[in-house]
This record gives structure tokens, C-alpha cells and sequence, in this order.
């Protein structure tokens, strides 16, 4: 419980997020989300609750701040089945977007590992029409691009979607500051 008054200690804190769920998911408490996801259901947690500025979810707060053993948590948790794989911010960005975007290779390789498990949307594309490759190829995240290039769960990605502004991942990469992922 020291743990949990330290995270609601934080509210205010970080980007407008005040609820201490997503608090510990930012911090990485892996504690102190276990002991949220462990709560009884008339305590009424919701998982899929979206706070701060952006709307979202723990679970994308944990994928975008790389806290890897919290996301391994809600993805082997016996309530991994009541989250939604498909949230998405109010941007349209989905935990999988979140964790391209920053280059967090375990994690995005974890995700992809669940995906037909927990239903993900591996191509779901954002509000731009930007898929996680997209991001990923903006961002230079090469090993995070060879990575959901290679995957077997990757074998219906479409190397040629276009976002609204119709550019494909590769008009991305070459629009960007990082060749190296070329």
C-alpha cells in the first residue's frame, strides 16, 4: 500500500493524468498495477478507462513509456481478456502505434506475439491513416520496422498502405531524418 500512496501522491504531476491506474502504468509500478488488475469486481476498476489530455488507456501508457514487464502483465493477466486490444487514443493511435512510435523492440515483439490471441488490429491505422509501420519508418525505429517486417504475424501487412495524404511507409522513411532504415 506504500507503493499505491506514492503513485496517488503523483497526481497532477504528469501530463494531466490523475488517475492512479495509469499513474503506476507511466512509472512503471509493476506492484501497484498488479494490485489494480487484482481488484474485485464490485470495486468496479475500469481497465479500459482513457484519462489525461491524449485519452489513454494503461495499457498504452505502458507500451509508450516502455515499461515491458507491466505490459507483459496485462497481457498474461486473467483479466487480459475484459481489455481492449483495440482502443486507440483520440489521435487513433493503439498500444502497438505507441510502442512503434518510441522503438521499444520488446514490446512491440510481445505485442505481435498476442496479437491473434488478444485480437489486436495489427494494421489498424490512426486518425492520418498511419499503420505502426508508418510510425515506425517516421520515427527511425529500424530494428522495430525489420522486426514488423519479418514477424509471422505480419504476413497481411501491406507494405503499400497510404496514409490520407497517400504516402506509403517507404515515402515516410525517405521524408524523414533516418535512411538507415531504407
Amino acid at each position: 500500500l506504500e507503493e499505491l500512496a506514492k503513485v496517488l501522491q503523483m497526481r497532477d504531476l504528469i501530463y494531466g493524468i490523475t488517475e492512479p491506474f495509469h499513474l503506476a502504468s507511466k512509472a512503471g509500478n509493476f506492484k501497484v498495477v498488479e494490485l489494480f488488475l487484482d481488484l474485485p469486481k464490485r470495486l468496479q476498476l475500469d481497465i479500459n478507462e482513457k484519462a489525461g489530455g491524449v485519452q489513454t488507456t494503461a495499457l498504452h501508457i505502458a507500451c509508450e513509456y516502455g515499461h515491458f514487464r507491466v505490459v507483459k502483465l496485462f497481457l498474461e493477466h486473467p483479466k487480459s481478456n475484459e481489455i481492449d486490444w483495440r482502443a486507440t487514443d483520440n489521435e487513433g493511435l493503439t498500444a502497438l502505434h505507441s510502442a512503434c512510435v518510441i522503438g521499444y523492440v520488446n514490446i512491440v515483439e510481445i505485442l505481435l506475439e498476442h496479437s491473434a490471441s488478444q485480437n489486436m488490429d495489427f494494421l489498424a491505422t490512426d486518425h492520418s491513416g498511419r499503420t505502426a509501420l508508418h510510425w515506425a519508418c517516421d520515427t527511425g525505429q529500424t530494428e522495430v520496422v525489420k522486426l514488423l517486417l519479418e514477424h509471422p504475424a505480419s504476413h497481411n501487412l501491406d507494405c503499400n498502405a497510404t496514409t490520407n495524404e497517400g504516402w506509403n511507409a517507404l515515402d515516410d522513411v525517405c521524408a524523414s531524418r533516418y535512411p538507415e532504415v531504407v
